[in-house]
């Protein structure tokens, strides 16, 4: 949701496979540490009974973190950067009936 709220796209025109391959390499390296994206079984590897899965949300947030900072990095604004109208701020596309 984070790396959609940054760069996904406000109408169906707009090209998004920028956020799609980043959100393929946020998965994959989630599953690099862990061996699977399944919430079972990554609580019976590493759910820590003082912490529980705080852990994983950490690393989770870690690799979600350098993806977009390494992203800044090669040029990919966010809109805060941008000098634009914030996320929030972005006139959404109009909906339309299936079809039309």
């Amino acid at each position: 949701m984070v790396l959609g709220a940054l760069w996904g796209r406000v109408s169906s025109a707009e090209n998004d496979r920028f956020v799609l391959d980043l959100t393929a390499r946020y998965r994959e390296r989630f599953v690099g540490v862990y061996g699977t994206a399944t919430c079972e079984a990554i609580r019976e590897i590493a759910r820590s009974p003082e912490d529980g899965c705080l852990p994983v949300v950490l690393e989770g947030a870690r690799i979600l973190a350098e993806l977009i900072e390494k992203a800044r990095a090669e040029g990919h604004d966010t809109p805060d950067l941008v000098g634009g109208a914030d996320v929030a701020e972005r006139e959404p596309a109009p909906c339309q009936e299936p079809g039309t």
